[in-house]
């Protein structure tokens, strides 16, 4: 089987590569999808930490004239990223299989093994151990979910892969292949251009470097070859240069304007906006935790944790430095992850999943060493993986984000403003819609959050200057102050939320009496004081606001859900539930109008909706009940 090993390589990787393609999306998603794409597209700049590798590698991807949506092809983009991750997986498991010393107990000795010189039923036992851990790789849930949706952690997992590869191989060449620290160096500060959890690696990457067999090296020779591999770390890392020379070209997607200073590039690449959510509370931490190990049975086929485990404990039994090596990666990605509270915290494990997976090649080659029997049965788990993350893997017919953004947007008046902070749900998908496929170029859309951003107001101006120009004084005001916090200099927290309300209604003020107004149902939650002085009308997935008090007619001939309803899966995540009951609420909302001024068939029509989508929904069924009280009285 050893002549057959690159072939076997690639075979798995096509195999994982055709199972993606089957279950990617054909469309938007959620959270950053839309606006990513966007930034590739038109090679722009994405939100922080701005991505340059992942978003000059999609421009070039973009030119491609595929028959097919630019959406989908950048779908397949990351499904492309992620098989390739997968045939780096396979050569990590492999040398690391190879290299591996187990302890041979006789009754008259012990003897030594290295499974470098063992015999061709050995090295067959090597690549079986790899196919099966790889494949159990491939389809874990964390992995598989990354090939189907258009996000930066596919790249990245290609990238840390690499990167543990290429150090792993130059410390098994024990000095002989310096030159691959040079080349994991470069892919270290490479992969740093992509997402900064790289720096995760890096107490792990600094032991194995330092760990000799028998000793650490701490040499004066090894601290000048350190030094020396600075610099291809540093042309890695020199691809952020992109951010300020693309920004101060003003492309149509200018995420930061990092190009007004290097306070304002700092700001972006550090990613400084998000460190309010890192180990804020120790609920998160409790809950991230407790997730991790929810999560750990989908990563490995539920029986491929007996491997794992063992895995564990035979490479500290026999080679402990790779065992440190793995752990520290593990313990260092796993404190930073549990203690960041964000929603889409599962992309993150995936740095701390991939030794666990290491750890489950070597279990299946120490069954297969030891106890051969029991080992074969270990074969099925990558099959079982596919059985039990295949509803949750395959967006292929989720269009979600899609018709809802449309059922929005359609709902909505010619040249219509509306103020809305739904980013996963349809805000990030729209800038991809009307910048990137014209769609709806008449709406203006106000994203309430970024307008808390200093790089916000000049994006704003260049894309809706004539709304931009009637609110300049509005804008001035509230920078002042942005400027202050961004900088984390004291300022007024009443003042410059004072001036933000001042702002939003400003653009509601000067613009009514021209173009329809709406907002989103979060705005009256979230900020009561926007638009507090006009008639609040649902209309479609929207509010109308109206300076005037009249009667408006609910219509509901806008609205096609057939492929939004069909697109919900059995097995539901959160992003998904979420938008099922805001579109459920939505209508309940529409049908509360349309009862209170006596539009019955509307009501009626609308609270059945309602229901369809959420059939927990309490307003719609207590609606319903009334107007039944209605009709039959």
């Amino acid at each position: 089987m050893k002549k057959y090993h690159y072939l076997i390589s690639i075979l798995v990787t096509f195999f994982s590569f055709l199972i993606y393609l089957f279950t990617t999306a054909k469309d938007l998603q959620f959270t950053d999808s839309g606006e990513l794409a966007a930034v590739c597209i038109t090679l722009g700049i994405a939100h922080p930490t701005g991505y340059p590798l992942f978003t000059i590698l999609g421009h070039l991807w973009s030119y491609l004239q595929l028959p097919i949506s630019k959406i989908y092809q950048m779908n397949i983009l990351a499904s492309i990223y992620t098989s390739l991750s997968v045939l780096i997986f396979y050569f990590i498991a492999y040398s690391i299989l190879k290299n591996l010393n187990f302890l041979k107990k006789t009754k008259s000795q012990k003897k030594t093994i290295t499974t470098n010189y063992l015999s061709p039923s050995i090295e067959n036992y090597i690549t079986v151990s790899s196919i099966v851990a790889t494949l159990i790789y491939s389809f874990s849930i964390t992995v598989w979910s990354q090939a189907t949706n258009f996000e930066v952690y596919s790249l990245q997992l290609l990238l840390i892969n690499l990167v543990i590869l290429t150090f792993t191989k130059a410390w098994q060449s024990n000095e002989q292949e310096k030159h691959l620290y040079l080349i994991a160096a470069f892919l270290l500060g490479l992969s740093f251009t992509n997402h900064l959890t790289t720096i995760l690696l890096l107490p792990a990457l600094i032991f194995i470097y330092f760990k000799t067999p028998s000793k650490f090296d701490f040499s004066i020779s090894k601290f000048k070859f350190l030094f020396l591999t600075l610099l291809p770390f540093t042309l890695g890392l020199s691809l952020y240069i992109y951010l300020p020379i693309r920004s101060a070209m003003e492309p149509d997607f200018n995420w930061g304007w990092v190009s007004r200073g290097f306070d304002k590039f700092w700001y972006h690449v550090t990613g400084k906006q998000y460190q309010v959510w890192m180990f804020s509370d120790t609920e998160t931490m409790k809950k991230n935790f407790s997730l991790f190990f929810q999560m750990m049975p989908s990563q490995f086929g539920w029986i491929g944790i007996l491997p794992m485990i063992l895995g564990i404990i035979q490479l500290f039994r026999f080679n402990l430095s790779y065992a440190i090596f793995l752990f520290l990666i593990v313990i260092i990605a796993l404190v930073y992850v549990i203690n960041y509270s964000i929603h889409d915290i599962d992309s993150y494990f995936t740095v701390v999943y991939i030794p666990f997976h290491i750890f489950t090649a070597v279990g299946l080659f120490w069954l297969f060493f030891k106890i051969r029997q029991i080992s074969y049965f270990f074969i099925i788990t990558p099959i079982i993986s596919i059985l039990i993350n295949y509803e949750s893997c395959n967006l292929s017919n989720n269009f979600l984000v899609r018709e809802y953004t449309n059922n929005l947007i359609n709902n909505l008046e010619k040249n219509s403003l509306i103020i809305s902070a739904q980013w996963d749900y349809w805000c990030s998908a729209f800038w991809f819609m009307q910048k990137v496929e014209n769609v709806r170029p008449d709406i203006v859309l106000v994203e309430k959050e970024l307008l808390r951003r200093t790089w916000y107001p000049y994006q704003f101006k260049k894309w809706y200057p004539e709304i931009y120009d009637k609110s300049k004084s509005e804008f001035e005001l509230f920078m002042e102050d942005l400027e202050l916090f961004e900088a984390g200099k004291p300022y007024n927290s009443q003042r410059i939320q004072g001036r933000f309300i001042n702002l939003l209604n400003s653009f509601i003020d000067k613009n009514i009496n021209e173009r329809p107004v709406y907002i989103t149902l979060d705005i009256l939650q979230t900020e009561p004081d926007v638009g507090k002085n006009y008639q609040k009308v649902p209309e479609g997935f929207a509010i109308r606001l109206i300076n005037k008090q009249e009667i408006r007619t609910v219509t509901l001939e806008n609205f096609d859900l057939t492929r939004f309803q069909n697109s919900f899966r059995k097995k539901e995540n959160h992003l998904e539930e979420g938008i099922r009951k805001l579109a459920s609420t939505q209508f309940s909302i529409l049908g509360n109008y349309a009862l209170s001024t006596q539009q019955i068939n509307a009501a009626k029509k609308s609270y059945e909706m309602a229901l369809k989508l959420d059939k927990t929904n309490i307003n719609a069924i207590q609606g319903l009940e009334k107007l039944n009280q209605i009709i039959n009285n």
